[in-house]
């Protein structure tokens, strides 16, 4: 009997810069691990950028890391490797603002829950999240604050929306 092998990779560090295929042409979209939320489940934080490169295009890390962050989210960044829906490109000390904030709601599954009045919004690095109920407007637009499948996280990257059900504020 043959073992399959797991490809071997080491956990990623704060500041490393991985790369994404988003299609069959080549194109591709970056990603940086900027920390883990402590109050999240020790989750890996990423940034996703907005800036779709051909395959051609070889930006450098500086220019990667200078776009416009297209989204933050939740996720296992070294399984994202293991599993080849990226690859680390580099490392560099810039990893932007930390004044992010995260969304999400203590409801229990309830399909014919559309609207919960019992979000909590927490700043990255923060311990704890803090209960305001009703999601006021400034935050209909903050990051959701689920740990993603980094399946699912790929999905997101390659097109640049969230494909899963989650609850609404109004």
């Amino acid at each position: 009997m043959e073992k399959k092998c797991r490809k071997r990779v080491r956990r990623t560090k704060v500041g490393d810069v991985m790369v994404a295929q988003i299609d069959e042409m080549g194109n591709k979209r970056y990603l940086q691990y900027i920390g883990s939320d402590r109050w999240n489940m020790n989750a890996d934080v990423v940034r996703v950028f907005k800036t779709i490169y051909s395959n051609e295009q070889n930006p450098s890390l500086e220019e990667v890391v200078s776009d416009e962050v297209l989204f933050y989210i939740h996720c296992d960044s070294t399984h994202g490797i293991r599993t080849g829906l990226w690859e680390k490109v580099g490392n560099t000390d810039n990893i932007g603002s930390l004044d992010i904030y995260f969304r999400t709601v203590f409801d229990e599954p309830d399909r014919s829950k559309r609207i919960s009045h019992n979000w909590r919004i927490w700043k990255f690095g923060d311990a704890q999240p803090t209960f305001v109920g009703t999601l006021p407007e400034r935050y209909w637009n903050t990051n959701i604050g689920l740990v993603c499948p980094v399946a699912n996280v790929f999905k997101y990257i390659k097109n640049g929306i969230i494909d899963f059900c989650y609850f609404g504020y109004k």
